[in-house]
């Protein structure tokens, strides 16, 4: 899975976890769609490629509407290949105490399932959009690894965290994964998969990007040659 797929396979499996996401190809596809904004909350756009690398493909945080459609519209001048996926956030979804990677190993003989949790501040946050260090290479300060899909896992706090803090939403974390793992059996899909999620105050859990290996296996070529 890529990204778009990816998206719409949390949305079709854990509705209550995954962010508020409206894909759309161009700006025709706004129309009769509800966009509006309640107070406090902006547009997050991602862009998404329907062939190639998804590697550091664009993404912005917009106010408005307006500067909404010019920038769909300057993006797909630049490449008529993008597609883009519309979050409605506020900055209780923007700013988490943690985020994090549900990593779900099919493929090989010894199945496992592997959460790693990433501390993340504000400024690593708003530097995103034109940092070169994508989150999700981001230090990790605690890495959870269920061997065998075993409920007992192994646990490195490499940031010395309170790991009650952590309870709740690695537990949730876990069920996401292990469900995860089981769809891709029950579909034949013999590949492994990378679930983003964010970790709040309360203990929540928001999920906002799913893949497999297929999104990566450009990559790892072009990093050959």
């Amino acid at each position: 899975m890529k990204k778009v797929e990816g998206l719409k396979f949390l949305i079709n499996n854990f509705p209550q976890e995954t962010v508020n996401t409206t894909f759309i190809d161009d700006v025709n596809d706004l129309i009769n769609r509800d966009m509006s904004l309640n107070d406090g909350e902006f547009y997050r756009v991602r862009c998404a490629s329907k062939s190639g690398s998804e590697l550091k493909l664009p993404m912005i945080s917009i106010y408005d509407y307006d500067e909404l459609i010019k920038y769909i519209i300057m993006q797909k001048k630049k490449n008529s290949d993008f597609t883009f996926i519309i979050h409605k956030v506020d900055n209780n979804y923007f700013y988490p105490e943690f985020c994090g990677t549900i990593a779900t190993y099919v493929s090989g003989n010894i199945p496992g399932l592997v959460i790693d949790i990433q501390k993340i501040t504000k400024e690593m946050i708003d530097s995103m959009d034109t940092n070169k260090v994508r989150p999700r290479d981001w230090d990790i300060c605690v890495s959870y690894k269920y061997d065998y899909m075993y409920k007992r896992p192994v646990v490195n706090n490499y940031g010395n965290v309170n790991l009650e803090l952590l309870k709740e939403p690695i537990n949730k974390a876990y069920y996401i994964g292990d469900y995860t793992y089981d769809w891709y059996i029950d579909n034949n899909i013999i590949d492994d998969s990378y679930t983003r999620f964010n970790i709040y105050d309360n203990g929540s859990i928001t999920l906002f990007d799913h893949r497999s290996t297929e999104s990566f296996v450009k990559i790892k070529k072009e990093k050959r040659y």
